[in-house]
């Protein structure tokens, strides 16, 4: 269970931040840290600027690479992995 700030309490099971170009060192150093404290799952990277898309997960008391997509990769991934989308979609 995670803690939001006001003291709310659910489940998160997805985090998918749309990383930005002057806030790259925030989102995948700060945020990651937040979101592995909180024991958040699963992470998803989407870099518009790369046209990339990682998959994060988390194991224990770190993260690991589940998964990278680019150009026109189909996208299959945990927690949905019986959905599938171009990635492109995401540019168009």
């Amino acid at each position: 269970m995670a803690t939001g700030q006001r003291g709310n309490r659910g489940l998160i099971a997805l985090v998918g931040p749309s990383v930005r170009t002057v806030r790259r060192g925030y989102d995948r150093v700060v945020k990651l840290a937040l979101y592995r404290r909180q024991g958040v799952p699963l992470y998803w990277i989407i870099d518009p600027a790369a046209k990339t898309l990682e998959v994060l997960s988390l194991h224990t008391d770190h993260w690991r690479v589940a998964a990278t997509f680019a150009a026109d990769d189909v996208v299959a991934a945990a927690p949905f992995p019986d959905v599938s989308f171009p990635l492109t979609v995401l540019w168009d």
